[in-house]
């Protein structure tokens, strides 16, 4: 996971370009703040865009991540909101929320079940009774997973500048571990020179593997959606979109 936390350090200022189109997600995460008195921690919160949203509920909210260059991006954006430099396996805040998410596929940035149940676990003991626990993971691709990718063109970022960046991504895949490696690369349109590379791992979480990892953590699934319109989940379905509760 450590080694997970370098790609934002090092890429925390060009995060947001990086990731557009985030209305699905913020209006699903934003939707189960039913009432404006409920406390609300946004783990791995990064940049603090989905934080924003969900202060617009009029919510109290709380975001933790783990890099200190998102958190600064975060703090500068919400100057009147709490945040937290702190390890998603394992924090005590020493307060309780109602509603607890973790977006964006973070979780899956968690290379070992041991990892995943420590940081759900870590979530479920800062519940209030009744309250719930959202997060988001892909859906794992095994055609995508089958072949190794070497530098595919992923978007192109029109800096304020006015020159042009292109970003590359490789792929890899251990399946013995269930953990896809990642490298991006930023290069300059123009000249070919590389601005910026950094490199990660996401652990594949198969469905059938949900419902274990989820009790291992003292949680069962309220539901589990295939994207963030809620559509069912089906085995096609691009994600799984899950609302958890404390077992009993």
């Amino acid at each position: 996971m450590s080694n997970n936390i370098n790609i934002y350090n090092q890429l925390a200022d060009m995060y947001d370009t990086l990731h557009p189109g985030r209305d699905a997600d913020k209006f699903f995460y934003s939707e189960l703040v039913s009432c404006p008195a409920m406390d609300v921690l946004d783990v791995a919160c990064g940049t603090g865009i989905l934080t924003k949203e969900l202060s617009n509920t009029d919510a109290r909210v709380t975001g933790i991540d783990g890099s200190p260059a998102m958190l600064k991006i975060a703090q500068a954006r919400l100057p009147n909101l709490r945040f937290y430099n702190a390890d998603m396996r394992d924090f005590n805040l020493g307060e309780t929320f109602d509603l607890i998410i973790c977006c964006n596929n973070t979780i899956q940035h968690l290379e070992t079940d041991k990892e995943i149940v420590s940081t759900l676990s870590s979530m479920r003991r800062h519940l209030k009774r009744g309250g719930r626990i959202a997060f988001d993971i892909f859906n794992p691709s095994t055609e995508y997973l089958a072949n190794e990718r070497l530098n595919i063109a992923m978007r192109r970022i029109h800096n304020s500048e006015g020159s042009t960046q292109i970003l590359y991504e490789d792929t890899s895949y251990d399946s013995t571990n269930a953990l896809l490696s990642l490298t991006w690369r930023i290069v300059d349109e123009n000249f070919g020179t590389i601005l910026r590379e950094s490199s990660c791992t996401m652990r594949q979480i198969f469905p059938e593997e949900l419902d274990s990892i989820l009790f291992a953590a003292g949680l069962t699934s309220i539901a589990v959606y295939g994207d963030f319109d809620r559509s069912p989940f089906l085995g096609s379905a691009p994600r799984q979109v899950v609302l958890a509760e404390v077992f009993r």
